[in-house]
């Protein structure tokens, strides 16, 4: 077998600068776009889950509203009252209080009764 000595002499297939950014630069494009569009795509589907979310939670939210709104009619609130052994009921009109915007002192310094109607 013949020794062979190792040669600084490099046997390269020459591309030109051009042709290899023409190459290149459209997969460094294609990869970007594929990152860009899944990401784009994962945003979306989280998007789409919350705006779920928010719709039931908007149902739910004027559901709560109604069922609020029912309890507060007055046979409702006095038939609530009654079921916690409460039996009350609202004043007549002779048992009504009326009060002004502002207390004001007695004459000795005591807190004033406000008279009914």
């Amino acid at each position: 077998k013949e020794n062979r000595l190792w040669s600084d002499k490099v046997n390269t297939w020459s591309v030109p600068t051009t042709f290899a950014l023409v190459l290149i630069v459209p997969v460094i494009l294609l990869v970007a776009y594929a990152i860009t569009y899944n990401s784009c795509n994962a945003i979306e589907n989280e998007l789409g889950v919350q705006e779920n979310v928010q719709t039931a939670l908007m149902r739910e939210l004027q559901l709560e509203e109604s069922k609020w709104k029912a309890m507060q009619t007055p046979a409702n609130l006095e038939r609530r009252l009654l079921s916690h052994g409460m039996a009350m009921t609202s004043p007549m009109s002779g048992q009504r209080v009326a009060m002004s915007g502002r207390a004001s002192q007695g004459a000795a310094g005591e807190t004033p009764v406000v008279a009914a109607n």
